[in-house]
């Protein structure tokens, strides 16, 4: 006997509409009926007459694969479990887990995976983008296309296992992200943001950071074994990231991370009025009790003192991009600039002329205006 497929239309108590499909088989040798499976989807009625039109074929011809029962958050923390834990780094892990806890498990945590559709995952995706479902504030694209970093090699490694079908998130469609366009600072607002923070705690790092370009946490792992006084060289190997909520120092993500960044003699200066400031303290950036920040500490601490200066917004990372652009502005080669700000490939410091400034720009016009008007 031949299995037959039918699709009902469900609504929820708060007006939400699903559909179950109904799937009849063979009789009951007991009750004489004939055996009904149900499955329910959340999407068009169109992928529910399409997912009946699966089943029915499939059982019909002995082809059917059922798939898991097993909850999906249930699936999350054995994988966790069993290919992250020991596998990748503390702030890898603590990054998972923020996002299985925080972004994945209150949607679709509890929905077997062995029925989760590529609908309710594109679903999910769009909920996400509007809001996060633990603070119900909008989220980044770049944060939901971490979450579903996460999910999908999950998802990818029950389909390994024959847990499931096929994966579910393979195939979602992410948000755009618009192009970041970051705020440039010109000498003069530099300038200004310097004379507002001197005599603050803020001065000298601020100070180091632009003259380095040290990413954030670069500069508040920096210690004084770090600094070569003789020679005139700092050197970055080490960086500082937050792992529950407490710092924990890590190596740099490539091999151009580690670094010698030549110093002047007035960075020199300032360095050892901080040192005997700080005599206790290894970290050269640090609290007042000489203890190491955390990055969204010193952030924090960063915006605090822009609003209370009614500042405009500027993320610390602004402050690397401005070393930047001074440095090329002023004729530093690329190499140069690529070298200390440490990045692995020469394209990533390349992108920073994209942003070219209005002074960059009038140079631009009043060099060709030397070569084209050589007779005026």
């Amino acid at each position: 006997m031949e299995y037959t497929g039918s699709v009902r239309v469900k609504t929820g108590k708060n007006g939400t509409v699903s559909y179950q499909i109904v799937i009849e088989g063979e009789k009951d040798p007991v009750t004489g009926k004939r055996m009904r499976s149900y499955q329910t989807v959340h999407g068009k009625k169109r992928d529910a007459i399409r997912i009946m039109n699966q089943i029915v074929a499939e059982k019909n011809a002995g082809t059917y694969f059922k798939g898991s029962n097993l909850l999906l958050k249930d699936w999350l923390d054995q994988w966790f479990r069993d290919y992250c834990v020991g596998h990748l780094e503390k702030t890898t892990l603590a990054s998972y887990r923020d996002k299985i806890d925080h972004y994945i498990v209150p949607v679709l945590g509890n929905i077997p995976i062995g029925r989760l559709t590529g609908q309710e995952v594109q679903q999910w995706i769009n909920r996400i983008t509007e809001s996060s479902p633990a603070s119900g504030r909008r989220i980044s694209p770049k944060s939901v296309r971490n979450a579903l970093l996460v999910l999908r090699p999950a998802l990818e490694r029950a389909y390994d296992l024959h847990l499931i079908r096929e994966n579910p998130a393979a195939r979602v469609v992410l948000p755009k992200r618009a192009r970041f366009k970051p705020t440039i600072y010109s000498d003069e607002d530099i300038q200004k943001l310097l004379t507002v923070a001197h005599g603050t705690d803020l001065y000298f790092p601020l100070m180091l950071d632009l003259f380095t370009g040290m990413r954030r946490g670069e500069l508040i792992a920096l210690r004084w074994e770090d600094i070569d006084f003789e020679s005139k060289k700092l050197h970055v190997q080490n960086s500082i990231v937050a792992v529950q909520g407490a710092p924990e120092m890590k190596g740099p993500k490539t091999e151009a991370g580690k670094r010698d960044i030549a110093l002047s003699d007035k960075i020199i200066q300032l360095l050892l009025e901080r040192r005997q400031a700080f005599p206790k303290s290894e970290y050269v950036v640090c609290q007042p009790d000489g203890k190491p920040y955390t990055p969204d500490a010193f952030s924090r601490k960063f915006q605090r003192f822009l609003q209370r200066n009614h500042l405009p917004h500027l993320r610390l990372h602004d402050i690397r991009h401005a070393s930047a652009t001074m440095m090329i502005e002023h004729g530093v080669d690329i190499k140069t600039v690529q070298s200390r700000l440490g990045h692995s490939d020469i394209s990533t410091t390349l992108n920073i002329y994209s942003h070219m400034t209005e002074k960059m720009n009038r140079n631009a016009a009043d060099k060709l205006d030397e070569v084209l008007f050589f007779n005026d």
